[in-house]
This record gives C-alpha cells, structure tokens and sequence, in this order.
C-alpha cells in the first residue's frame, strides 16, 4: 500500500489536496468540548479516500512529511485564528498528530513557534501528539524537540497508548501532558476483568505521574459509563460526535453527557 500510493501522495501535497476534519474530546461527566483533535484526510485522483493511518508512513517515504503536516497544522491554526479573535481564551484546545521524523527535526519547534505567532493563536492552545514509533537514533532528538515546546506552553499527547507499538517506556522516556488510551484498549475493559484491571493500572500510573488521560474509540454508553467508574475524565469517539468539518467548531460546544444505567 505504501509504495503504490507514494506518488500519488507527493502529487496531492503538492497540489494541496489534504483536507482536514476536527474530533471532539469532552469531558465525560458534563459533555463539554475540551479539545478537537484535527484528522487529516485525503482523496485520490480515483476518488478513493485514504485516512491518516493508511498514508503517514507514505508520506515519510517518499519525503512529503514536513509539508504535509505543516499544511495540516497550518489548516487547524487559520480556524483557530478565527475563534480566537471571536472568543480569545475560551476556545478549546486543538490537537495535531506529528510523526517522529518531523519532531527529530531541531527547527521542528521555531517552524510551530512562528506559526502560532503568525496566526495569533497561544501556545497552550496546541497540543501536540505523537506515536511510540519512534527510533533509537530520533529519540534523542525528539526528546529535545519536546522540552523545548512545553517550555512555551505547548501540550504534548502520546497517542495510541495501549496499542501495539505504544508501551510504558514512553512514559519514562519522554516529557509528556497527555496519555490517549487507543480504541482497542477502551473496547476491550468491557470484555473481562483482565483488561479492565490494565485500563484501570494505566488511569491509576498516569494520576501518580501527573499526565492527563484520555480515552479513544469510545462508541457505546456501556463504555462511557465504566470510563466515569474507572476515573477517566476525558473521551473521544463516535457516542459523542463523529469528525467535523471546519465550519461546525464551535467553541463552547457541549454534547449531551450519556445517562446509561452505572455498571456493577
């Protein structure tokens, strides 16, 4: 998949091609918008749609990375601009996924740095998220990368934590705000005690630490009401609200919280 849609993928950069869409976190016990996590799309001259996990590791082979998050970011920063100078510090936060080669980058941090400026948007309004793909020779980089954007007031997210990849080195490696527990993880704490005592072992490790947690995937009322049990404060998925377009962000919005009988 990777090699076949390389050029394509080149192509749609370079004729700016890659539309973005805004996700919902809320905050489980009162429905409101904490934070949108911005998702890039793309669609092919084929007119088949490709979403961000099918063509990032597209993107860094064939060397379109750096543009292509620099267009995404840049996308999220004009609707952020606009709400900001509408509503200044009650926006919600916005969150954007950046792969490793673009944080190995030591002019990664100026380049985000002098965007948020140009926009006129805060540094604490931008979260950053990163993947635990990261190699042995980025990782100091990335660590640096990192330091220097909290220190201006940018978040930073491990996403997909629980995952294949994501493990609890990255919690000891790296400097972070965030924790985003994946889908599979957030699915399976319904399917036995197992996985609901890990899903529990990680809210409870991430308190001591002082990281934030988040959980994704979530799709059922079933699993929002065991997150409430469990201690977690915060959800993303489609029980609350699919991937919106620009022009539906809104900065105080609230989606109904879920009334689903507690679990036992």
């Amino acid at each position: 998949m990777r090699a076949r849609i390389g050029a394509p993928l080149l192509a749609g950069v370079a004729n700016r091609t890659i539309s973005t869409r805004f996700q919902p976190v809320v905050d489980l016990s009162t429905g409101r918008v904490v934070e949108y996590e911005v998702l890039a799309r793309w669609q092919d001259d084929c007119g088949e749609d490709h979403d961000v996990a099918q063509f990032i590791g597209a993107a860094e082979d064939v060397g379109a990375i750096g543009e292509l998050g620099r267009q995404v970011l840049q996308s999220a920063l004009n609707v952020w601009a606009q709400l900001y100078a509408a509503e200044g510090s009650l926006v919600p936060r916005v969150s954007v996924n950046v792969s490793p080669v673009e944080l190995a980058d030591a002019a990664f941090a100026g380049r985000v740095c002098s965007m948020l400026a140009a926009a006129a948007v805060p540094p604490s309004a931008l979260q950053i998220e990163l993947t635990d793909t990261i190699s042995p020779p980025q990782i100091a980089y990335v660590r640096q990368t990192i330091s220097r954007m909290r220190e201006t007031g940018i978040r930073v997210a491990l996403d997909g934590f629980g995952s294949h990849s994501a493990n609890l080195r990255s919690l000891s490696d790296l400097d972070i705000d965030v924790v985003k527990v994946d889908g599979v993880m957030t699915l399976a704490a319904l399917e036995g005690t197992r996985s609901m005592n890990l899903l529990r072992s990680v809210l409870d490790l991430s308190g001591l630490l002082g990281v934030e947690v988040i959980a994704k995937g979530v799709e059922t009322a079933e699993q929002h009401q065991l997150l409430m049990l469990l201690g977690c404060r915060f959800g993303q998925g489609f029980l609350y609200s699919p991937p919106l377009q620009e022009c539906e962000v809104q900065p105080h919005l609230a989606l109904p919280a879920t009334r689903a009988p507690l679990l036992m």
